[in-house]
């Protein structure tokens, strides 16, 4: 009977995630322009870099 080949096996660690809470979020979205804000900075040509 001929040996068997071995396979090394490899592990890794599992992907951290990263867990937010809703409150940052919220502060994260309300820094976010909306489609209405976006069309009146575009028609005004304005696009400050401070957004």
């Amino acid at each position: 009977m001929p040996a068997k080949a071995t396979v090394p096996v490899i592990t890794h660690p599992p992907p951290t995630t990263t867990v937010r809470r809703n409150a940052e979020l919220e502060d994260y979205a309300s820094c976010l322009l909306n489609d209405s804000q976006l069309a009146e900075m575009a028609a005004d040509g304005e696009f400050p870099s401070d957004y």
